[in-house]
């Protein structure tokens, strides 16, 4: 058996290879916030359960897919996932914001009187 070199293999020369750093002009700026892990995020989020914390899994299906069309904004370092406070915030308040079918996701406001009639008109 003849052992070839990474760069002899077929289909994979040294000039074909993407640069480790891109340059300037491509290269995405990172937020000024504290990036903060996806493990550490999931840590200080409440879960359904009581004494029981999310996954970090559905932090990274915040990410993608994402929530009714909205993703978290996230960024790698070191092979890790981050995102930012800021971001997070965000993102809840997009998806608060929307339903299933695109409409508000609040409530409509009704004063005490509208409530008061409708209760009587049902014998409450």
């Amino acid at each position: 058996m003849v052992e070839r070199r990474r760069s002899e293999w077929p289909g994979h020369s040294l000039s074909d290879a993407t640069p480790a750093i891109p340059s300037s002009s491509s290269a995405p700026s990172l937020p000024d916030e504290e990036p903060i892990s996806f493990t550490q995020l999931a840590e200080r989020i409440p879960g359904r359960s009581k004494n029981r914390r999310i996954h970090a899994s559905s932090i990274h299906r915040y990410r993608s897919p994402g929530i009714r069309g909205v993703k978290l904004y996230a960024f790698r370092i070191g092979g890790r996932w981050f995102t930012t406070m800021d971001a997070f915030k965000k993102f809840c308040s997009a998806v608060t914001a929307t339903t299933g079918d695109g409409t508000s996701g609040q409530l409509p406001s009704c004063t005490s009187d509208v409530v008061k009639t409708s209760l009587n008109r049902e014998g409450y």
